[in-house]
């Protein structure tokens, strides 16, 4: 996502709410510099909004900050790195269906 001019949060992952055309979705967010595959130079905002599969490339979406989960970590490999982020969708959905 570009976040423009918008001060970003700590680097990490994310438990958030996304918002677009009208409706609320859950999903995660990773603010960083992605260190398992390459350090790129500016820091990046990443959202995986669940249980969505729609292209929204060039729409507005509002993104609302609720709980950092975890620190921005350089996993050893992508097996790795996909079974923390399995992790961390359970940890944000347990979260929210918590604070429900």
């Amino acid at each position: 996502i570009d976040y423009g001019s918008y001060y970003l949060p700590q680097n990490g992952v994310y438990a958030v709410k996304v918002y677009l055309d009208e409706k609320e979705y859950l999903g995660m967010c990773n603010i960083g510099y992605n260190p398992t595959f390459h350090l790129i130079d500016k820091k990046s905002l990443e959202v995986h909004i669940f249980d969505f599969d729609e292209n929204i490339y060039d729409k507005h979406v509002s993104v609302e900050f609720y709980k950092k989960t975890r620190n921005e970590k350089k996993f050893s490999n992508k097996d790795e790195l996909m079974n923390q982020l399995s992790h961390d969708k359970t940890t944000i959905l347990k979260y929210f269906n918590e604070t429900r």
